[in-house]
């Protein structure tokens, strides 16, 4: 699509998408919360490709005591990252943030009126994208993943 073809997203179309991003904020926030308070441990991370606690970690987690207020603290902070991250994807998006890449300038979304066909996903691609991000990283002795 020709960039004086695309089509801006609407006012309609931004809140759906802003609501569905607060929706999910929420939903994993409780969800994650829910499953640490309940020691359900081994679904609760996608994030790194390779990740997964160490026993050691696990046992850990166990010790803490989990009551209400702990579920509610653990929800705000989970939420507030989940939230936090959208918010500096967006400023890449609008490109406002400050980037590593002085070529990044951001990009602009648009709506979508077209079969999406054999277009590359970016959700697929965020994923593979870690490693990169491992191989750039400032700090090396620290990290998500297993490896």
């Amino acid at each position: 699509m020709s960039e004086k073809n695309q089509i801006k997203l609407s006012d309609e179309q931004k809140e759906i998408f802003f609501v569905e991003l607060n929706k999910i904020v929420e939903d994993l926030a409780k969800e994650k919360a829910e499953n640490i308070s309940a020691d359900k441990f081994d679904d609760l991370l996608v994030y790194p490709p390779n990740g997964g606690f160490t026993e050691d970690e696990i046992n850990e987690l166990r010790k803490i005591e989990k009551n209400d207020n702990f579920k509610m603290a653990l929800r705000k902070i989970l939420a507030d990252t989940a939230a936090s991250s959208i918010f500096n994807a967006l400023c890449l998006v609008d490109g406002v943030a400050d980037s590593d890449d002085n070529n990044w300038k951001g990009v602009k979304i648009v709506e979508n009126k077209e079969n999406v066909g054999d277009e590359a996903f970016l959700h697929d691609e965020f994923f593979e994208a870690y490693w990169k991000w491992q191989e750039k990283r400032p700090d090396k002795n620290w990290k998500l993943d297993n490896l």
